[in-house]
Formats: structure tokens, sequence, C-alpha cells
């Protein structure tokens, strides 16, 4: 399975090392293509073992981590901490 993970750590109140134990967590099991964003490839297991590992690590009351299943439907997202509103787009968009 390909996911990808997009994350953002409030800085604030102990955040920078918040920060960089969940950048090293998704350096364990996938690849950084931006700041916060890693391709990850790997089975269920595993996923659910990193997703376990960043719950532990984050303030889910004001850090937010999306884990998306790349290819699938919306319903396969994952949500760890704040969820953020977000817009639907209305016509056939595509983030190239």
């Amino acid at each position: 399975m390909q996911v990808l993970v997009v994350y953002d750590i409030n800085e604030e109140n102990g955040g920078i090392k918040r920060l960089n134990k969940v950048s090293k967590i998704c350096e364990k099991y996938g690849n950084r293509v931006q700041n916060s964003v890693f391709e990850i490839t790997a089975d269920i297991s595993k996923i659910r073992m990193m997703e376990h590992e960043l719950t532990d690590v984050i303030d889910v009351e004001i850090d937010s981590v999306r884990l998306y299943k790349i290819g699938s439907h919306k319903s396969d997202t994952i949500i760890i901490g704040r969820k953020a509103k977000v817009e639907s787009i209305q016509d056939d968009t595509f983030i190239l």
C-alpha cells in the first residue's frame, strides 16, 4: 500500500521537539518528498504501527497528521489530531 503522510505541528509549547520526533518516525517508514510530506510504501500493519507512534508523540489538540492512501477514496484518509476544515473542490481539479 502507498500512503502520503502530511503533518502540521504547532511549534509552541515544545512543538519543535514534537516536530523532530514526527519527522524521525516518518523517516523510518518512507521517503521525504517535501518538508512535512512523506511517501510511505508499507503493509497495513506497518501503517498502523506508524499511526500509533505518531499518536503517542503529537498533541492531538493542536497538531495534525493526515495519512492518505494514494489512489484511494477520501474515506480511506486517517486523521490524527486537530481536524482542520477542508473546503471541497467542485470541479475536476488535480494536485500536480
